[in-house]
């Protein structure tokens, strides 16, 4: 069956044994002289062989290490990403819906509504000083219309006043020819 070998490296010789199946008892014992070098660099092959298949391994793992952190690093950056882009935003939406919330108290039509101006350089703080400025506007405008309302009504009182007294029938027309006015004496006097 079998075939044995044997290496004697420092004789330099390789023999081999093999029973022969044709000859009963018989055995074929072969020796080949060979040059010890060869079965050095043999040997040095054969340990490079096996030192590369090792670095390819460590290699593929170096990868994997590689390619983990590289996904690591990805993430990072889109969460730091995500993160600027929602303060960018915050510092942009904040401070324009303090000003929607303050145009609505203004159309409920509360008074002396002023948004803090921050000094930013930006539209922003052009928004809120344009915003104060229309405010304080409207404020003085709405306090000369109501003045002059109440001017308007003291005269319409004193006018009714005085017409009420007298005793001559007053009458006022508007531009065709109706009558918008008239006093007691003139009710009477109309009939």
């Amino acid at each position: 069956g079998d075939i044995v070998v044997t290496t004697y490296q420092r004789q330099g010789v390789v023999t081999s044994l093999k029973q022969l199946s044709d000859i009963d008892g018989g055995f074929l014992y072969l020796v080949k002289p060979f040059d010890p070098l060869i079965l050095q660099r043999l040997e040095t092959a054969q340990e490079n062989l096996t030192a590369y298949r090792l670095a390819e391994d460590r290699s593929s793992q170096t990868k994997m290490v590689f390619v983990l952190a590289y996904l690591q690093i990805v993430t990072l950056v889109l969460i730091l990403s995500v993160r600027l882009a929602q303060s960018a935003a915050m510092r942009i939406s904040e401070p324009i819906t303090e000003r929607a919330l303050a145009a609505q108290r203004v159309t409920s039509g509360e008074e002396g509504v002023r948004v803090v101006t921050a000094c930013t350089g930006d539209e922003v703080e052009d928004l809120s000083n344009s915003f104060n400025v229309m405010t304080e506007t409207l404020d003085e405008r709405r306090q000369a219309l109501v003045g002059a309302r109440e001017e308007s009504d003291e005269r319409r009182v004193f006018v009714e006043t005085l017409l009420s007294e007298m005793n001559a029938g007053v009458i006022r027309l508007d531009t065709g020819g109706f009558i918008t006015l008239a006093n007691k004496s003139a009710e009477t006097l109309l009939g």
